[in-house]
């Protein structure tokens, strides 16, 4: 007899006895699972969490998806040479987009490129320095707008969606919620020794260097901010992004698109903001919002009306003042020779008076050359012929300097520079290339001839560059080489 039979009954073995509870129990839970699976509906409830968190995310891709193609990244280059980049998005379609200041009052050249990867050079119309705003134009009328919104009527909490060009990046979208609102920085206006305007909206949705000029957005796809700062300890991101709002931006936009400028009224005074304490001196309610006049001008509009130092400003045409900068921004936003109706406290006793507004001189700017998209030629590029001493210096028969190149055009972005000296055209020198045309300059005959060349010519050119040594002083010139492809 088998002694294992022996020992144990049962043929399979004790572990099976062992697991038969384990293995019951296992079978009525997927028997259950599967009852409970046929009897679920497809999707949860209407009214549960999942599908309200379900309708927010439709919510974010329908805006991203309805604004994406309104949104360019905006790049061009200074006189200098350097690349500026950021982003802006069109306002009107007759081909105006919205930007910031910053991101274009040096440059010389700008195109504006679209998600979809068409690229559209783009004209300077106006830039306000005193809001870091401007406005250029592509010739194009075939991109969507983007709406604004009634930016007095966000509120804290609510839900938003930038959209731009970070950090060199693709056009990308984030997401976040309406932090605070009225913040100033006192960082807009520096550049041309003014105190700008400010009235910034504050949110946690991810804002980097390049989405300077990119739109924030309700969920209604409706612009309720330009972004164009954001305050870091890191260099990037901390969940303290800054856009202007669009009731600023939307009056700023309209004065340089039918403009070129911002005209902007004033009243004359010296102003600060009226404390609780300042209120109770001067025998008003601790809460009263106003602006304290601490000096006025007699020879301008406040003075003329009659304002007196001490006066404290509660109302302009009906509109509550809350600030200085409530004032100002105000103002900012009124066209001079218009008439108002100001209310006021003196000496504990409400009065009014009307002030007729005058113009606010523009802020003086550094006039900046802007190239006409036709300068040198199809390359943009200046070409000068090079005396016989030179070419005896650099051991060549012929050659023609590059004198100067306009930024983002063809001859910059294929590689030449400024100070290069072209010797061969194609491998040929330029004395056997130009044979026929002995009684032409070099740099004559070089421009004509890349003036001529078909689309789909390559023109291979060897040149003469400058070398500087380690300690960057010149040390002489060595070869280099360029192609450029007619378009």
């Amino acid at each position: 007899m088998n002694r294992t039979s022996k020992r144990h009954p049962n043929p399979r073995g004790p572990w099976h006895e062992a697991w038969r509870p384990i293995t019951l129990v296992l079978a009525a839970i997927l028997a259950a699972t599967e009852v409970a699976a046929a009897a679920a509906p497809d999707s949860p409830p209407e009214d549960s969490p999942f599908a309200r968190a379900a309708e927010v995310s439709e919510a974010f891709k329908a805006v991203a998806a309805a604004a994406s193609p309104s949104v360019a990244r905006i790049s061009g280059y200074t006189g200098g040479g350097a690349k500026v980049t950021g982003s802006g998005f069109v306002i009107d379609p007759r081909g105006y987009l919205l930007t910031n200041n910053h991101v274009v009052e040096s440059a010389v050249s700008l195109v504006a490129e679209f998600s979809g990867g068409r690229i559209i050079p783009a004209t300077l119309v106006g830039t306000d320095p005193l809001t870091d705003l401007a406005v250029i134009r592509i010739a194009a009328q075939d991109v969507p707008a983007l709406r604004f919104a009634e930016s007095s009527r966000v509120e804290v909490g609510e839900w938003v969606v930038a959209i731009g060009f970070p950090l060199g990046l693709d056009q990308t979208v984030t997401i976040g919620v309406i932090s605070a609102t009225n913040r100033q920085l006192n960082i807009v206006g520096t550049s041309v020794g003014r105190k700008g305007y400010e009235d910034f909206i504050q949110t946690d949705a991810a804002i980097n260097r390049g989405n300077s000029g990119g739109p924030l957005l309700n969920l209604r796809g409706e612009v309720v901010g330009v972004n164009a700062a954001i305050v870091t300890q890191t260099g990037g991101s901390d969940g303290l992004g800054f856009a202007i709002p669009t009731n600023l931006a939307s009056y700023i936009a309209g004065e340089l698109i039918d403009k070129g400028r911002v005209i902007r009224a004033w009243l004359g005074i010296g102003l600060q903001d009226l404390t609780p304490a300042l209120a109770a001196s001067y025998g008003l309610d601790r809460v009263q919002h106003g602006a304290l006049l601490t000096s006025v001008n007699p020879d301008e509009p406040a003075g003329r009306a009659g304002l007196l130092p001490e006066d404290i400003l509660v109302s302009i045409d009906d509109q509550p003042v809350l600030n200085v900068e409530d004032l100002r921004n105000q103002v900012a936003m009124m066209q001079p020779g218009r008439k108002v109706l100001v209310e006021l406290y003196r000496d504990g006793r409400r009065r009014t008076a009307e002030v007729v507004l005058a113009e606010m001189s523009s802020p003086s700017t550094l006039s900046r050359p802007v190239i006409d998209p036709s300068w040198g030629g199809r390359l943009g590029v200046r070409l000068e012929d090079l005396n016989e001493a030179d070419l005896r210096s650099l051991g060549e028969m012929t050659g023609v300097l590059v004198a100067q190149l306009a930024p983002g055009r063809p001859g910059q972005l294929n590689g030449l520079n400024e100070g290069d000296i072209i010797v061969e055209v194609n491998g040929e020198p330029l004395r056997a290339t130009r044979a026929s045309y002995n009684r032409v300059s070099s740099a004559k005959w070089l421009f004509d001839f890349i003036e001529q060349a078909t689309p789909g010519t390559i023109l291979r050119l060897t040149l003469q560059r400058r070398v500087f040594d380690a300690a960057g002083r010149f040390a002489g010139y060595g070869r280099a080489f360029t192609a450029i492809e007619f378009q």
